[in-house]
C-alpha cells in the first residue's frame, strides 16, 4: 500500500514498536543496520543488514533498528501505515528491544 524511503544517521535508532493490520518489509539500498525483532512469547533476534538485504515484519513483530553507518533504506508497507493513517496502526513498545537482548 506504500512505499517510504528513510535516511537513519548513523547512530540512530528507529521503531521500537509494532504493528497489529500492517506487514512490513525494508530494503537496503545504502549503508548498515542492526535490526532487531521479536515475535510474540519469542526471544529477540538480531541481524546485521546492508546494502541488498530485505528484512520483513509480520503483524505483531516487533522491531527496531539502529545505524551503524549513515543508512539509506525503503520501507514497503501494507496496511494501514501510509499517507494520513502512518501512525494508526503503530504501537510503541514500553521498553526498548536493546534492553532485552
Amino acid at each position: 500500500n506504500g512505499a517510504t524511503i528513510i535516511l537513519s544517521k548513523s547512530g540512530s535508532v528507529r521503531g521500537n514498536h509494532f504493528h497489529k493490520k500492517t506487514i512490513q518489509h525494508v530494503y537496503v539500498l545504502s549503508g548498515k543496520m542492526k535490526c532487531l525483532s521479536q515475535k510474540p512469547q519469542q526471544k529477540v533476534i538480531m541481524a546485521i543488514v546492508e546494502q541488498g538485504d530485505l528484512v520483513s515484519h509480520d503483524l505483531l513483530e516487533s522491531h527496531s533498528f539502529e545505524a551503524l553507518e549513515d543508512t539509506l533504506f525503503l520501507v514497503l508497507s501494507s496496511g494501514l501505515r501510509t499517507g494520513k493513517d502512518y501512525e494508526k496502526d503503530t504501537y510503541r513498545l514500553e521498553v526498548a528491544l536493546s534492553d532485552l537482548v
